[in-house]
């Protein structure tokens, strides 16, 4: 998946807007993009449509980097 498939993907998400696609962009770009368990139930949760989860895990994410 490329990043504007990403960026796509984001902005279909209820609630994420424009902005918060490219802020999560950023972070992506910023950190190793390998899978692992956090990112993993990020992606799910956001599917999910959840989003305070997803905002969560990619956070916990974020910190092991």
């Amino acid at each position: 998946m490329g990043m504007s498939d990403l960026y796509d993907d984001l902005t279909d998400i209820d609630g994420v807007g424009e902005a918060t696609a490219d802020k999560i962009l950023a972070v992506v770009e910023g950190h190793d993009t390998a899978s692992g368990p956090y990112l993993d139930k990020a992606i799910t949760a956001a599917q999910m449509g959840d989003n305070r989860t997803a905002a969560l895990y990619l956070t916990r994410y974020a910190e092991g980097q």
